[in-house]
This record gives structure tokens, sequence and C-alpha cells, in this order.
């Protein structure tokens, strides 16, 4: 088996990233991973997601490793992935990091992010494992939390074990729900597993739409749906602590980002008599008010709406669009300007403050301006216009009147005059300036009207002079910069006769940003010359590689011909156009232009091959006859399938069309292949379908279609009483009576029939029908007459009827519980007397007289076990001790009583049993330095009274092998060659013991040493180290720890790997870097190549003890010779290797230790 290091697993991800797929490409998230079964189904679910984004992969092997630990460099990468962040190809940061490594490119994007950073001695320590701490910070930074305040403070039980720098992002991250608490234990300075990261990723780093309920807000964190979300920017001013209180249980729909609110599309207000301050609310957002008595505090440049349930509501500021779906009476209180609102319930009745003014109203269907708001008459001076459905204009009634006389002939007359408030024809729309421009004219006489004519004036005002100042000249307003900021200018149009209306827009002026000096593109590579035929069509050419620019500009393309009779050109995007004329030759001149002024050509040829002539079209022809076809008149569409009825010798698409002789009897239409026959009337008509190979081509079939007519339905007969139903009597403690309606009904006409029932008296009997049974309950004494209905659904019902009796309910009998009489004496008997009886018989009395049965329960059975037999009670000891007895009487009419005795047993005289030999130990051969043998001895003796025994041993050689016992486990430590007797005795501590002896024979010395070493000379990554454990035992590689002279990193096997080296087996370790055809079975970093000056002493040790050297010589390849058995500890005997050559791995794995 084949193991690969986490380093060797995260190159494979760079190399398949960057490459491709290849020989290596990872495990597809798909397929289960050979080394996942032990994952919960939850993380497995959350990996293979993962993979499926990009974000995690498996091994060459098609393992995931869920346990090894996530390093640096592997967070570096999974980070910049996640937020889909271009990766940084430019020289390292750090010293430790080369800018050839696959993860180089992703450390800079992520230092650059601000997410990780090095150590203050310039390392960035890429394969360190990652802490739980670590991944913490890292996170806080990842979704802007870094200086985020509120949330509900978590403090884990290990909290004294953060680190001091850690602290402030721990407790940051597990208030916004970043690092996960088990057991409220944080474990901090864990290191985090491969299979715990990619539910976080999942859960933080995700886009999307969704609605949800407000929990609670506390300073920089809202809770949604008991997750903790960052709020920031402006939309803070709207979900923060000032309006906590109004947005309890708030429901919104919105865009979350990475933990972060990132979009508001709606939001609810459920809660009632709360006040809400809009300040942050999107323009493009809709505000619903579901709660009663809101204040809402601001403008709202978006739409409000106002839902059943709201009877009251407080409007402080101007309001773009606000809706009214209630049905009933409701009041809109407040100060400021609705620029339109519509009435979208006929049964609305609004009553608006008189301070309110509203420039449009929009009425329901049939509804009148004076219908709908109740107090219009108040505040008709308020109203602008008032639109109806149909999308006409409604004049307001009278605003303003004068007195106007008019004289004649025969005297003079007086008339009221109705004056119409001025009207909105055109918003404004928000206006951007630089602090450089010129001041902005605005005609004014656009965006007013007048119903009466009345000549306009105009004032304006804006909030802030600072900005920009407003003048008005006539009908033309002047918008004049003043510094950059935003401000709201108001215009007030007047008609002079108490006539006023208002309209409002921003103002945003920018400052001047001084530009850049220019630098233009350059032609990065020459485009090749094009040869394509005439009939070709367009050939498309990327100019994205062609040209760069110094500055970053974005480029756009521009392309000329010097012959357009040959070909034309066109840019679209990136994208060269060729589209060809005629047979020629043109050169074609490709501008990039940076925008800024700077433009660069480059120059290619296009030759136009001339056209082969086409080869003659056949046209289509029938290949099979459509059969005629019935249908009725009611049937619906009948499709008819095309496919198979033409041919095209020219392998043609075809396409085709019908038409009906007789439409008047059915239409027809063609969907791709498929006819459809749509029946109008009975009758008959001839359908021809034509086939087009769209080449000219065309050929016809016909067939017939027939309608038969539609037959009238059956009339209806209504259902029959069959069978009438029984009286019925019951009792009022009885319960529910069933009675079954099968058979009492019959339909001539096979309805499936429903029924009903009803009670004359439901004091006495509630009815209640479930399918075919009816349900009677009696409720008191009496009688009630039942109706039952049979309905078959078409409009025929019949009834039926029958009575129910309900009779008294009679009371029972009281019982009285049986009585104690006499006690039971005290009981004392031997555990081996026997079975002991003790009578009940007048133990108890019952006053009713009731038979009574006994039953009996002892404390403790293993002591003494009770029984009944009639009224005998019967005792049968167990074992010495005392019990309690309890004996209970039962009247069989739910009384019972209790009595209790106590009983005694003694015990038996005690007589000890020596130990016996239960099963002997077998003979043992092992080797001198091996390890231990340990045998249990529980096993191996018994002891008929169970006595705890004690164990000792003996060996007749202690120079060949010495033995001990702690416990019960024996111990054999072999030390040289030859053979042991051993004696092992057992004692009961009571004077019994008992011994068995086996032979213990320790064979020679075998272990592991090194078996041959490849340093390659034409390939410096072939560095490849072999291992042989010549011993019999299994031995653990992650006890493998290889030492070197050159003061490199030591070299060892990781514990996660789970590899283990068979007795008589090689393991090869080799460079993560070599990928030639010698067998490897652990990669990992080695860095020989880094210094070939000189030969490296290496040193091996198993388990912290040193048992071989060996020395690396560069670029050749020494192997031991066969029959060496085991290693030298602190020297190299250059006697046992051999010199196999340069760039020799033939004998790599094959090492054999038996002599030849």
């Amino acid at each position: 088996m084949k193991v690969y290091s986490l380093k060797w697993a995260a190159a494979l991800v760079a190399l398949q990233a960057t490459f491709g797929t290849s020989a290596y490409a990872a495990t597809p998230a798909d397929n289960l991973f050979s080394d996942t079964s032990y994952v919960t189904s939850d993380k497995m679910a959350a990996i293979q997601e993962a993979v499926r984004q990009g974000l995690l992969s498996g091994d060459p092997q098609g393992t995931f490793r869920p346990a090894a630990t996530l390093t640096r460099q592997e967070l570096a990468v999974l980070l910049v992935r996640a937020l889909k962040l271009d990766p940084v190809s430019s020289s390292s940061t750090f010293k430790d990091v080369q800018s050839k490594q696959f993860a180089a490119p992703y450390i800079e994007a992520a230092q650059k992010a601000g997410f990780l950073s090095g150590d203050g001695l310039g390392n960035f320590r890429p394969n360190d494992p990652v802490t739980r701490e670590e991944l913490a910070a890292v996170f806080v930074r990842a979704v802007g939390g870094v200086n985020a305040e509120g949330g509900s403070s978590i403090l884990p039980k290990d909290q004294f074990l953060v680190s001091q720098w850690a602290a402030g992002s721990v407790d940051t991250a597990l208030r916004l729900g970043l690092i996960d608490i088990h057991d409220s234990k944080l474990n901090p300075t864990g290191e985090v597993k491969r299979e715990d990261i990619a539910p976080f990723l999942l859960d933080i780093f995700k886009t999307q739409e969704q609605t949800a309920t407000i929990n609670s807000i506390d300073g920089d964190i809202v809770t949604i749906d008991n997750v903790p979300y960052l709020i920031e920017g402006k939309l803070k001013e709207l979900i923060g602590n000032s309006n906590k209180d109004a947005l309890k249980g708030a429901i919104l729909k919105f865009n979350s980002r990475n933990r972060n609110v990132d979009g508001l599309q709606q939001l609810e207000i459920v809660q009632k008599d709360v006040v809400l301050n809009t300040d942050g609310l999107p323009e493009s957002s809709l505000l619903r008010i579901s709660g009663d008595g809101v204040q809402i505090k601001g403008d709202i440049q978006g739409v409000i709406e106002l839902n059943d349930g709201v009877s009251n509501i407080q409007l402080n500021g101007n309001v773009n669009h606000l809706t009214v779906n209630s049905g009933n009476g409701i009041s809109i209180k407040g100060t400021g300007t609705i620029a339109e609102l519509q009435v979208a319930n006929t049964n609305a009745k609004v009553t608006l403050n008189p301070n309110f003014k509203v420039e449009t109203i929009k009425l329901p269907k049939d509804a009148s301006v004076s219908q709908v708001i109740q107090n219009y008459n108040e505040v008709q001076k308020q109203i602008g216009q008032i639109q109806l459905t149909d999308g006409t204009f409604q004049e307001p009634t009278t605003v303003t009147s004068s007195s106007v006389t008019f004289s004649s002939g025969g005297g003079s007359s007086t008339k009221s005059v109705t004056n119409h408030a001025p009207g909105v024809t055109t918003g404004f729309t928000d206006t951007t300036l630089s602090t450089a421009d010129e001041p902005k004219k605005i005609n004014l006489a656009n965006s007013f009207t007048d119903a009466d004519g009345d000549t306009l004036t105009y004032t304006a005002e804006s909030s802030a002079t600072n900005v920009a100042t407003v003048a008005v000249n006539g009908s033309q307003l002047t918008l004049t910069p003043v510094s950059a900021g935003t401000t709201k200018v108001t215009v007030t149009a007047n008609d002079g006769k108490g006539g006023t209306i208002n309209s409002q827009f921003n103002v945003t002026i920018t400052p001047v940003i001084p530009e850049a000096v220019n630098h233009a593109p350059t032609v990065e590579t020459s485009i090749s010359n094009v040869t394509t035929g005439v009939a070709d069509g367009i050939k498309t050419l990327s100019l994205a590689d062609v040209f760069a620019d110094k500055d970053s500009d974005a480029l756009t393309f521009t392309a000329t011909s010097t012959n357009v009779g040959v070909t034309t050109v066109a840019v679209n995007g990136s994208d060269l156009k060729i589209t060809p004329v005629n047979a020629g030759t043109t050169t074609i001149t490709v501008t990039a232009n940076d925008g800024n002024g700077g433009t660069v050509d480059t120059q290619f040829n296009v030759t136009i091959t001339p056209v082969i002539p086409e080869a003659v079209n056949h046209a289509p022809t029938v290949e099979a006859s459509i059969s005629n076809v019935t249908t009725g008149a009611a049937d619906g569409i009948k499709t008819v399938s095309l496919a198979g009825v033409f041919a095209d010798e020219d392998s043609d698409a075809l396409t085709f069309t019908a038409t009906s002789t007789n439409v008047g009897v059915t239409t027809v239409a063609v969907n791709g292949s498929d006819l459809k026959i749509t029946p109008v009337n009975a009758g008959t008509a001839a359908i021809t379908v034509t086939a087009n190979d769209g080449n000219g081509g065309t050929v016809d079939t016909q067939f017939n279609v027939t309608i038969t007519p539609v037959i009238p339905e059956a009339v209806n007969h209504a259902p029959t009483v069959e069978a009438s139903i029984s009286n019925v009597t019951t009792g009022a403690a009885d319960g529910i009576k069933t009675v079954s309606l099968a058979g009492v009904f019959a339909d001539e006409d096979s309805d499936a029939l429903t029924f009903t029932a009803t009670s004359t008296n439901v004091g006495v009997t509630t009815v209640a029908v479930n399918g075919s049974d009816l349900k009677i309950t009696p409720v008191n004494a009496g009688t009630a007459t039942i109706t039952v209905t049979a309905d078959d659904g078409n409009g025929g019902t019949v009834d039926t009827q029958f009575n129910v009796t309900i009779t008294p309910v009679i009371p029972e009998a009281v019982n009285h519980a049986p009585t104690v009489e006499t006690s039971i004496s005290n009981v004392t008997t031997g555990v081996a007397d026997g079975i002991k009886t003790v009578s009940l018989a007048g133990v108890f009395a019952d006053e009713d007289s009731d038979a009574l049965t006994f039953t009996a329960t002892s404390t403790d059975t293993g002591v003494a076990t009770v029984a009944v037999n009639g009224s005998d009670l019967k005792i049968t000891p167990v074992n010495a001790g005392t019990v309690t007895i309890t004996v209970t009487a039962d009247d069989g009419n739910g009384g019972t009583v209790d009595t209790n005795f106590t009983l005694t047993v003694t015990p038996l005289p005690a007589v000890n049993h020596a130990p016996v030999v239960q099963s002997a130990i077998n003979d043992i051969s092992t080797e001198a330095g091996a390890m231990d043998t340990t045998i249990g001895l529980a096993s191996t003796f018994a002891d008929e009274d169970l006595d705890l025994l004690t164990y000792s041993a003996d060996s007749s050689n202690p120079g060949v092998a010495t033995v001990s016992v702690t416990g019960d486990q024996l111990s054999i430590t072999p030390l040289a060659l030859g053979s042991a007797t051993v004696t092992v005795t057992a004692d009961d501590g009571k004077g019994g013991t008992v011994q068995t002896i086996f032979q213990v024979t320790v064979g020679e010395k075998k272990g592991l040493f090194f078996s041959e070493l490849a340093w390659g000379e034409s390939d410096s990554m072939m560095q490849i180290i072999e291992l042989y454990n010549a011993g019999s035992e299994e031995l653990d590689a992650s006890k493998i720890r290889i030492e070197r002279s050159n003061g490199g990193n030591s070299i060892e096997i990781s514990q996660d790997a789970g590899a283990f080296i068979p007795g008589g087996a090689t393991f090869v370790i080799g460079d993560t870097m070599y990928f030639g055809d010698a067998h490897v079975d652990y990669f990992t970093d080695m860095g020989f190549y880094n210094d070939d000056s000189a030969p490296v002493t290496l040193s091996l040790y198993y388990d912290n003890q040193l048992i071989d050297t060996a020395v690396f010589q560069p670029h050749t390849t020494i192997a031991r010779q066969s029959g060496v058995t085991h290693g030298n500890a602190g020297h190299y005997e250059e006697s046992e290797w051999i010199d196999e050559g340069i760039d020799y791995t033939d004998n790599i794995g094959i090492f054999s230790s038996e002599a030849p």
C-alpha cells in the first residue's frame, strides 16, 4: 500500500488545479472515498459538497485522509477558493515559501487580503498545522468581523487555554457562530482535521437569497433564524440598536454573503406600537407593515404596504409609494408628502391626516375618492390628482373657489369658479455632478402642469447649501456644485390661487480626481496569418493575449480590412470575427484602445479560397402513408408522429407544415415532428402534410380525419332508501355506538353516495358520519330522532329516520380493601435447610368477604426467593444474608394491602479448594532483543471458591530470558540465544497453590535496518531510502525517525498515514518531488538535493531507540548485502554495503535477509 503525506496530497491538488485532469486526478465527488467509513453522515455530506465545489479533493489513491491535520498553506488555498479571490503570482513575501511552490500564489493572495500573516522572522510556516484558535481568528478576518461589537457572549469552560493574541478573535468568532464548541469546551489549541473544515467552509462562505425572521439585534450583529450575521455600511442605520424593538420578529428577504447581510429586498414589521427609523432602508426595497400602531420616522423612497390588521399608522416623512391592502378602516397620521397612494381594496376606509400632501391617489375598481377617503372634504386641498383603474385621471373636487360676477343687459349674476392645484407630470431624476462641472440648468415647465391653465411660479430649496446651491429664474432651475456630498432639492410649484405641489430629488457632487499619466497599450503577440474558405462561415480569433496595457486599463478593439470585397471584420468584446466574401487576400489591421487616448495597431493577412460548387439537391420522399384518424368532437387534441413518414436522400433536416380542407371540422398544427389535430365539429376533412428540406425540395402526403359527434350526458336519478335503520337503545356510559349505513341506500346511476346525520336532541345524543359508518355518542338519558341523508353528488338526496334511546347509568357498589389482621413473625433459616412454608391463613381479612389472592416479593433474590401456593408462602434460601419479604393481599376489585417481615439466612461452614490449571501455556519462540511477550494468566488458572489469585513466575535461565508478573499479566523478555523453562505459580491466599511450566526458545536477533539508498544523478529529485524489517513482528511506521548529519529536518512517518511494516517486508520512502518509476510506499519532503556536495550520515531510530547507521552517497545507489538481519547502532559498517551504480533502482522494494 502506498501512503502519501499531507504535503504530497496538497501538491497533487495544486497540480490538478493547474494542469487539469492527469494521472493524479483526485477522487470525484460522487465516489465514496475508501477511508471515510467512520466519518459521520453530516460531515460526509459536507465533504462531498466541498469536493463538488472544488474546495477539497482526495489523493491519487482514492483516500480523503479525514483525520489528517490541516496545514497553514492548505488553509490559504481553501480561503482563496471559497472567497473566489484571484491567486497572486508574484515573488514570495515569506522566506520559507518559494515562488514555484504550488501554494505560493494562494498564500500571497491570503496575505494581501489580510487573512493570514507570517511570524516576526519573516516565515509563513506553510506546513505547520492550523489550531482551532487560529482558524477562529482567520474566519473573523475573512468575514470582516474584526471590530464587530454585540452578539451573545459565549464563555467556554477552557477559555483560560486561549492564547492572549487570539482572545479577541475567539470571542468574536463565538459571538458570530464561526467556530463550534463541544461539551462547553472550545479546545483552542487543538489541531483542525480535514474532516472538520468542510462544514465550516459551506456554512460560512456561501452566498444565497433567503427569507427569514429576526431573533435579535445587538450592535453590529443581527441574529436571523438563530444564525448571527454582520451588518455593515448604510444598512446598519436601519438594522441596528435604534430599531431593535421594532425589528423583533420582523420577516426579511435578503441576500447573505460570507455571514454578512449583503442586500435587503423586503422587510415586514410584525410588532405593534413600535417606532421604526427608516434611515438606511434601500430605495429598491419593499416595506410591509403588519403590526398596528407603527410609527415611521424618515423618508421612504421605495414602496410601503399596509396589510390587513393595521388600523393605525403614523408616517413622519415623505413616501414615494404607499399601498393600502387592508379592507378595514385605517388612519394614516403624521406629516409629509405621499407621491402615490394606491388603495387596493374596495372596502378600505382611509382617514388621512390633513398635514399630509398626496400627489396621486390610485383607486380600486368601481370606487370613488369620497368612498375610500373618509375625511375627503377635510383633506381635498392636499390631493393632487386621482387615477382610476383604467389609467384615466379623475378631476378632484373643489380645492379653492372664488366669486366672479358676470354682467348682462338684464342685470348681473355671481358664480363660483373652481381652482385645481398644480400636478407633477414627470418626477425629477437624481443628478450627479462633479465639483469641476458648470452649473446645470433644468426646465421646470416640463415637470409640472395645471388643469386650470394657471401660470405657475417656482421656488427651490437645497437641504445642504455647502454641497450645492439652487436658484430659480422664471421656469429655469440652476444647480451650482460647491463641494463633494449629497443634498436633497425640493421644488415647489404655486398656481397663485392657493394651490401648490412639491417634488424632490437628490443631487450628488463628486470630487475631481486628478488623472494619472496614461501609457499606450503594446502588442505582446503577433496574430498569425489566416487561410479559410469563402463558404466556411465566420471565423473567430481571440484578442485576449495579443495586447497588454501597463496601466491595466480595460482595452477595446476595432479592426479594418484593406479589401472588404474579400473579407469583412468585426470585433465582439475580445473576439475578432472574420467574414469571408470572395476569394482573394486582404490585410487586417486590429487597433487596441485603452480609453484614455492610447492606441496601438497590429496587422496580419487573410486569404479566402474559392467556393467549391455544391452538390445537386434531392427532394424528400414519402416513406410511409399516414393512417386515417377517427376521434370524438370532445376527445381533445390528438397527436400523430411524422417520424418515419418522410425520408431525404441528402439527409437534410426536414420541416413540416399541414393544412385541413375543412377547418370547421378540424384544425391542424405542427410542433417539431408531431402533428396536432384539434376537433371542431362532427364531419370529415382531408389533411395534407408537406415536408420541406430547406433547399427547395418538398413532398406532400394526405389522409382523412373523421370527427364523431358528442353524445349527450345521462339524466341523474336521486338515491332511494332500500332498508330502514332499526331503533337503537344503549346506556349513557356505554360509549360510542356504530351503525353501518351500507345497504340502507341505493342509487340507480351507481353514483358514489356521501352521508350526513342530525339529532333532534343533542342533549341526549350526538351523531357523526365516518365514511359509511354512523357514530352515535350518548350524552344523557332520553330519546332523540336521528335523520340520515344520502347525497349522490349530482343534486339527488334522500332521508331516513330512526330513534335512539339512552338509558341512565346505574351507580356501582363501593369496594372495601382487605386489612392485616395478624403480623407475620420474622423467620431465620439456614442456607441448606430447604424450602420453608409460612401459612397466610388468618393474616388478612376482607369486610366484603371477597376471595383474596396473595403475592410476595423479596428485596434480594440473591439471598432468598418466595412464591405463593394458595394460602401458603414458600421461602427458598439461596445465600446467607437478610432480606425483607413483602406479602400483598388482593380482593380482585381493586383493593389491596401489604405486610412485611424479615428473613435471615445463615451461611454454611466454609471449606477452601486449591486453584487448578485451567489452560496450559503453550511454548514460546522469540528473537533476542524482540519486544516483550505478554500472557494473561486469568484464563490459565481457576478457583472453585472464586478466591482472588496472586501469581509469581521464575525462569530457569535468566541469561536467556527473564520473567515478571504485574497483576494477572506475565511478561517474558528475550535476551540471548538459548532456551529456558518458566514456572508460573497461582496462590489463593488461603494455603492453596498450583503450578504450570512451559519452554521459552530465543533465536537470533532480527530487526529493522537500512537496506538500500538511492540518490539520482540525472534526476536529482530521485532520493529514496529503503528500510527492511527482518523480524517476524509487524512494526508501526509512525515510530520511525531518521536523523541526518547535515542538520536538515528529521524524516518521520505521519501517524495519520496509518502505515505498518510487516515482518520480512521493505518500506520505501521517497522525496515528494520524485515522479519516477521506482516503487515508493511513502512520499515526504527530504530535500537532499539542496546540497549534494558531500555524503550525509543517516541514523535510524525506532521508538526513540537508535538501531542502525548508514551513509547516503550523492549520485549513486548502494545496497546492503543479503543475509544481514539487523542494523549497527552508532557506527557505519561499510563492508555490509555494495555499490549498484548511478541511477539504479531495479532492486528497490525487493530486499531479502536470507543468505544467497
